[in-house]
């Protein structure tokens, strides 16, 4: 229950770097029974693969992988390594 938990407030706080819908009032007024519709931001953002000033969007199982990776990598710089690969975040 717990991770579930700690999963939504981690998708609410980088609701702006996921492929998710930005626009809180459409998802607040629309019909819960109806098929969702994005928004034409979001769809230019999915098309785009980023958002509006080029930093890159992830799908929530990327973003937890791309942020993996960049602890490791600032792990081994702390351990002298050099890091030869970085990733926009």
């Amino acid at each position: 229950m717990l991770a579930y938990y700690v999963e939504w407030h981690m998708r609410e706080a980088w609701r702006e770097r996921l492929f998710t819908d930005t626009e809180q009032q459409t998802t607040a007024t629309r019909d819960p029974m109806a098929p969702a519709q994005r928004s034409t931001a979001e769809l230019a953002k999915v098309t785009r693969r980023a958002r509006d000033d080029g930093t890159p969007v992830y799908s929530f199982a990327t973003l937890m992988v791309a942020l993996a990776i960049a602890n490791a990598q600032q792990r081994r710089a702390f351990e002298g390594q050099k890091i030869w690969a970085k990733i926009p975040l």
